[in-house]
């Protein structure tokens, strides 16, 4: 039986680091603030919404330009078709999660330069080690600037904003609303406001949220066990077991709520109409999300939450069986 459990618990705990990473895959995809557009900006757009961006005063935004598209890359002796290629005018991480293994990012304005997948250099070189080698993307020379790790065929470039892009990450230094602030950056900037947005933080904060589910079960089934208990105990004991869990909770509850977004938080704690509020926002939230044309940084976020959201809930279902087998 001991050893029963000694195996669920280690099997919970494995559990648990999947989820955490896989919350981080979805983080490092969403870093920023998306904005998705089905035409794209034009030049003049794009350098209008910069400058609009720089003029914000008290909350200073920063965007970056990107657009994804499919194509064929080449060598002398290699061809490789249906390639995903991502160029940008910016911050290269913002537009997609890259784990380097040598060099990094080409620079925003690096029309010459790429990172390309690791998939991508052995089937157009045999090797990883192609830092300095030379490939050709569309009848556009371009030399590799890095190698990432990625099972499919991935290429980033930098470009001017003489392109054309379909997509903007805003980052910087958000007030509560983040879509209100957005909305006005990009109608000062005489835009068209976008088809979609996909809220980076937020994402991130509900698939932290997903992790803690079966820590949190763990809690409260170890409070209603302690409280169980106390039935059993003098009174001075039990005042003083719940004053011990009282303020455990007082002194978790700032770091929870240091994790949640600002328009997640009520102004006031008994507006009960709040929550359903919330709730809808939500539930719109991610069927904005779902209802996006799929990039690769989006396939990638919704293969890491399937797997967060088996873990977690196998974590929490294994919770519950120890929780079980101990009070057995």
């Amino acid at each position: 039986m001991k050893k029963k459990k000694f195996f669920a618990a280690v099997l919970c705990a494995l559990l648990l680091a999947v989820s955490f990473s896989a919350a981080e895959q979805i983080k490092s995809c969403y870093p920023a603030l998306g904005l998705r557009w089905k035409e794209p900006l034009s030049q003049t757009q794009a350098e209008a919404l910069r400058t609009a961006a720089g003029e914000q005063e008290d909350a200073p935004l920063y965007p970056t330009f990107w657009r994804e598209e499919q194509g064929q890359a080449h060598t002398e002796l290699h061809q490789a078709d249906e390639v995903t290629a991502i160029r940008f005018n910016g911050e290269g991480s913002l537009c997609y999660p890259a784990r380097f293994i040598s060099g990094g990012y080409p620079g925003s304005e690096d029309t010459s330069g790429c990172a390309i997948s690791t998939a991508l250099a052995w089937q157009l070189f045999g090797s990883n080690d192609v830092v300095g080698q030379s490939l050709e993307w569309e009848g556009i020379s371009l030399t590799v600037r890095g190698v990432f790790e990625e099972n499919e065929r991935v290429l980033l470039r930098g470009c001017s904003l003489a392109d054309t892009f379909s997509a903007v990450e805003l980052s910087g230094s958000f007030e509560d609303d983040r879509k209100a602030q957005a909305q006005e950056l990009i109608r000062q900037a005489g835009l068209p406001l976008p088809d979609s947005m996909v809220y980076g933080q937020s994402m991130g904060t509900a698939a932290t949220g997903l992790c803690f589910l079966p820590l949190l079960l763990a809690g409260v089934l170890l409070i209603s066990e302690c409280v169980r208990r106390m039935r059993n105990l003098p009174p001075v004991h039990r005042q003083v077991l719940l004053f011990g869990i009282g303020t455990g909770l007082a002194l978790c509850l700032p770091f929870l709520l240091e994790q949640l977004p600002g328009w997640m938080i009520p102004a006031q704690w008994s507006d009960f109409s709040f929550w359903p509020q919330l709730g809808e926002t939500l539930l719109a939230c991610l069927n904005e999300w779902f209802a996006v044309f799929p990039c690769r940084k989006d396939v990638l976020a919704k293969q890491a939450l399937t797997i967060l959201a088996v873990c977690s809930a196998a974590a929490s279902m294994l919770t519950v069986e120890l929780y079980n087998r101990t009070r057995a």
